[in-house]
């Protein structure tokens, strides 16, 4: 049978990957073909072996390969079943999951992938930077209007302990919605007047 071989270390965006299709004790394989999803990637009549470079999210998926396999006394085509690859972002901009209304305050975060240390972060709404924060990874929108509405996305420098140095990163764009009910807080009325989960304590992000 055939074996794909996937490394085992996590893989972000930038890295080289390659994916290695090798038969079972080291049968003979030829002819092999590489598959993400139901897409042909690569064909390779002599190699075995599919490099990934440099890895982007849209190379996340599953990969199978096919080939011919030399089982010592004659030659079969095998497929593989497919395996996983996620390709993970060094930089992510983090929001909260509860519904945004006109006159909240929202706190956006930029985070390293697995908490790895990031600084120079700049935040963007669109392709406008609306913020930049040599040393912060935060960006506090307050009160909110309805013109706060749109894709934000965040650049900074990630450190990595592989290269041991910062290396510039982008997040992938997240959308936020305001929806155009006024916050309790800013209605009239008693002390306590329209507390709810939404004024309570800050929800989790994502």
């Amino acid at each position: 049978r055939l074996v794909l071989q996937v490394p085992a270390r996590p893989l972000l965006e930038g890295d080289t990957v390659t994916l290695r299709c090798q038969g079972w004790k080291n049968m003979s394989v030829t002819q092999v073909q590489f598959y993400h999803g139901d897409k042909e990637v690569s064909r390779s009549p002599s190699g075995t072996e599919l490099s990934l470079s440099p890895l982007q999210l849209n190379h996340s998926g599953q990969y199978h390969c096919r080939g011919w396999l030399n089982i010592g006394v004659s030659w079969q085509w095998q497929q593989l079943a497919p395996v996983n690859v996620t390709v993970h972002d060094w930089l992510v901009l983090q929001v909260p999951v509860r519904p945004l209304l006109e006159g909240d305050t929202v706190t956006l975060r930029s985070r390293g992938w697995r908490d790895m240390s990031v600084t120079q972060v700049r935040f963007y709404q669109g392709n406008e930077e609306v913020s930049r924060s040599p040393s912060g990874t935060e960006l506090s929108l307050s009160p909110l209007h309805l013109n706060h509405s749109g894709d934000y996305h965040c650049r900074g420098q990630v450190y990595s302990e592989v290269s041991r140095s910062w290396v510039q990163h982008k997040s992938a764009p997240v959308t936020l919605i305001m929806h155009g009910e006024p916050h309790p807080h800013s209605l009239p009325g008693p002390p306590g007047w329209g507390h709810s989960t939404l004024s309570g304590d800050p929800q989790p992000c994502l």
